[in-house]
């Protein structure tokens, strides 16, 4: 893992982008729509007890990555 540290900081966001696999986004989205589904659930039952703090979406997290 140490090795790997300094090669994905050289990487540009274009490099990344480039790299990405749209066939493997679309067939896994089911899949993460459901994971976040419930890690807000999980998000909105914690915060009952505690301060209230912004919810996941698969849409703005894959907005934010380069």
């Amino acid at each position: 893992m140490a090795q790997t540290a300094p090669l994905l900081a050289s990487l540009s966001s274009s490099t990344v982008t480039s790299l990405r696999d749209r066939e493997w986004e679309e067939r896994e989205r089911s899949y993460h729509d459901t994971a976040i589904a419930e890690l807000n659930s999980l998000v909105r039952k914690y915060n009952l007890c505690g301060s209230s703090s912004i919810l996941f979406s698969r849409h703005r997290t894959r907005e934010s990555l380069p």
